[in-house]
């Protein structure tokens, strides 16, 4: 999953990881990004040109507890 910006504030639980999104991973956004766009007419630079966090499932333990406690 992405989301939009740093998300240094969010604690995300033991079960994801968290990293910057770069290289690879943007190139794999922009074509959804300029979709986006084009349907709600907004800007793809002013998008693209803030950072972004891509968020995995932990693999050594991707499904307990991944999105509430239980």
């Amino acid at each position: 999953m992405f989301l939009k910006g740093s998300c240094d504030d969010i604690i995300f639980p033991d079960q994801v990881t968290k990293r910057k999104a770069q290289g690879d991973d943007l190139d794999e956004l922009k074509e959804y990004v300029a979709e986006f766009c084009s349907l709600f007419d907004m800007s793809f630079d002013s998008i693209m040109d803030d950072d972004f966090t891509l968020i995995t499932p932990d693999t050594k333990n991707p499904y307990k507890q991944m999105y509430v406690p239980n």
